[in-house]
């Protein structure tokens, strides 16, 4: 099981189909490399209203957590961060651009010792379109490593795939962490 907590903006920028086509590709690599289990989101506009839409897309189990503002006042967006992070209890925490609600749960998750990824998202078509090249030489890079012995990648290999995955810090943060961790599995599978 690998169960995600999501915050971000509630900015309606976010939900016109530029943003909302990195956004499903972040996911959609995230749930190709982890397979994700269970999303926890929040409820408003925005970052909320992609996650949820991609997650029914993709048939991928989620919940939306509500801020009672009404009753809880300013904290409820506080209390409604920490109760999803103690039901979903999530392997990783994705922040997308946000707020003064996204770093609350930043703070929050951070004091959990929780895995936190900040991604971010381009807001040119061109720097979308830089990043998507970026990522496909970095994977054709290391799906190119003639040695197949999954479990033997010899030091100078660790070292290239070391720059690679330093290299993908320029595209994105989270692409990053699933390269890394993609890597190590790779290096670390018996075949």
């Amino acid at each position: 099981e690998f169960p995600v907590v999501i915050s971000g903006s509630r900015e309606r920028i976010y939900e016109r189909e530029f943003y909302k086509e990195q956004i499903f590709e972040i996911l959609d690599m995230l749930l190709r490399t982890t397979k994700v289990s269970f999303i926890g989101h929040g409820d408003a506009r925005g970052i909320d209203t992609v996650v949820s839409k991609w997650c029914e897309d993709r048939k991928v189990a989620h919940r939306e957590f509500k801020a009672d503002w009404k009753n809880q006042g300013k904290s409820a967006g506080p209390i409604r961060n920490a109760l999803a992070l103690k039901i979903v209890n999530p392997k990783v925490v994705l922040l997308f651009p946000g707020n003064t609600g996204t770093a609350n749960m930043k703070l929050l998750a951070m004091r959990q010792n929780r895995h936190v990824v900040e991604v971010k998202l381009h807001d040119t078509p061109e720097a979308w379109a830089e990043v998507q090249e970026k990522r496909r030489i970095l994977m054709s890079n290391i799906l190119a490593q003639p040695d197949r012995k999954r479990n033997n990648l010899s030091w100078g290999k660790r070292q290239n795939i070391s720059k690679w995955v330093q290299s993908s810090q320029d595209c994105c943060p989270l692409f990053s962490c699933i390269v890394s961790t993609a890597v190590l599995l790779y290096a670390c599978k018996i075949d």
